[in-house]
């Protein structure tokens, strides 16, 4: 600013032409950078339901009549789903909030040391929160991903058998079958509530 008061536009051009570059750059960069890791994550995905489908072949009869094929069709479409939105998305933020958290604790250490120790000492109850956090949410999404298993099991088992529904009329015993698998949301922020509705 000093030198453009005096009539010299040689450094704020030169910022400005900088700040331009690694708008560019970081552009071309993200470009770079999704497309990779689309390409991965698809190619991952395709591997991971080619040996999911490889592997139900090779089971044995006991375990498809214990094993249900809409608790298989779930595993390989609701839970592949959850790993593709994980890559997708996730990765992106998990590799950005690494860098950061790098980038900016290394520019502590060496600008204050004081403050980047300051920082280091903050992301332990960072860390243990975000433990503390997965381990309350991991029991409930296994919880949602086997309700989700019994919910598809159940559709497919009607759908499959739908002509004998209908003769039979089990329409209104399958609704009601059908609503019992579904979970009493009503108390699910508090894990510990979580109750599943009579059966």
């Amino acid at each position: 600013m000093p030198a453009f008061r005096i009539g010299d536009h040689g450094p704020i051009i030169a910022v400005a032409v900088g700040y331009g570059l690694c708008a560019v750059a970081g552009g071309v960069l993200q470009h770079v950078f999704i497309t990779i890791t689309a390409r991965v994550g698809q190619d991952v995905l395709l591997d991971l339901r080619g040996r999911i489908f490889r592997r139900a072949q090779t089971l044995s009869l006991e375990f498809h009549e214990r094993y249900t094929s809409g608790r298989l069709t779930s595993r390989a479409t609701t839970d592949v789903e959850a790993l593709r939105e994980l890559l997708d998305g996730g990765l992106d933020d998990i590799v950005s909030a690494a860098v950061s958290t790098v980038y900016i604790t290394v520019t502590l250490l060496v600008l204050d040391w004081p403050m980047g120790l300051a920082r280091l000492a903050a992301i332990a109850p960072v860390a243990l929160t975000m433990l503390s956090f997965r381990r309350r949410t991991a029991p409930l999404y296994r919880l949602r991903s086997s309700a989700i298993a019994d919910v598809v099991t159940k559709f497919s088992e009607t759908f499959s058998g739908i002509r004998v529904v209908q003769v039979f009329r089990r329409e209104r015993p399958n609704d009601t079958a059908s609503a019992q698998l579904t979970p009493d949301t009503s108390r699910s922020a508090d894990l510990p509530g979580w109750k599943w509705r009579d059966t």
